[in-house]
């Protein structure tokens, strides 16, 4: 059946709340059963009711779509896509050697500082200084290349762009939008099954099936003089 999509996801983890009000830069893996489905890269943000921000969103229909269907799903985040996993390794440790001082100051700067103290207290480096014999970089480098978080909803149709679902266009004859199955009921945009990334897509697609379908149950066809005139 229908369902919201383009809508920020939301999870149990306590960490959301930890991290709210955080924006960062990150490769984000849709998880579906522990299969990536999709992978995005862009902005993310992080509050009290959720994670949202354009790569969370363009793929929340399938995430949303797999909760509905009591499958098991997850975000994965990756901090630093432009960095190998050793690479992000040596950046760490080039940040804390010959430092006296504690991770959270020799590292500050590395990400938003809330994510920082995140990423410490997760790879147990919370409370540690730089001379610690305990700092585990390969933990730290790990989490910031591979964060992962459950998804088990969305911030509902309130928050929602458009909806996914719909009747299915085997149902309908494209050239005017009319019902195969009813003559003279014609259905547009989000009714339909079809939605589209962010970008306007969705918003294309209503107006053009909109137009098509005006046209067509006032005057029997398309006639773009009299559409666009």
């Amino acid at each position: 059946g229908p369902l919201p999509a383009l809508v920020g996801l939301t999870s149990s983890d306590p960490v959301i709340k930890e991290l709210s009000g955080v924006r960062a830069i990150a490769k984000v893996s849709l998880k579906i059963d522990d299969n990536i489905t999709r992978q995005e890269t862009g902005e993310i943000i992080f509050s009290t009711g959720g994670i949202s921000g354009i790569p969370v969103m363009n793929m929340s229909r399938y995430a949303v779509r797999a909760i509905d269907q009591g499958r098991r799903c997850s975000l994965s985040f990756d901090f630093f896509g432009e960095l190998s996993r050793d690479k992000l390794k040596t950046m760490i440790m080039s940040m804390v050697y010959g430092r006296h001082v504690s991770l959270e100051k020799a590292l500050v700067g590395i990400v938003n500082h809330k994510l920082l103290d995140v990423m410490l207290l997760k790879s147990d480096n919370k409370g540690l200084d730089t001379d610690s014999d305990t700092f585990d970089p390969d933990a730290l480098a790990d989490l910031l290349k591979n964060f992962q978080i459950a998804v088990t909803g969305n911030t509902g149709w309130e928050n929602a762009q458009v909806t996914t679902g719909g009747l299915s266009l085997d149902e309908v004859d494209i050239s005017s939008m009319q019902t195969r199955f009813c003559k003279g009921l014609y259905v547009t945009g989000e009714t339909l099954d079809v939605d589209g990334c962010c970008g306007g897509y969705n918003l294309q697609w209503a107006w053009s099936t909109g137009a098509i379908a005006g046209a067509c149950a006032t005057y029997g066809k398309l006639d773009k003089a009299r559409v666009l005139g």
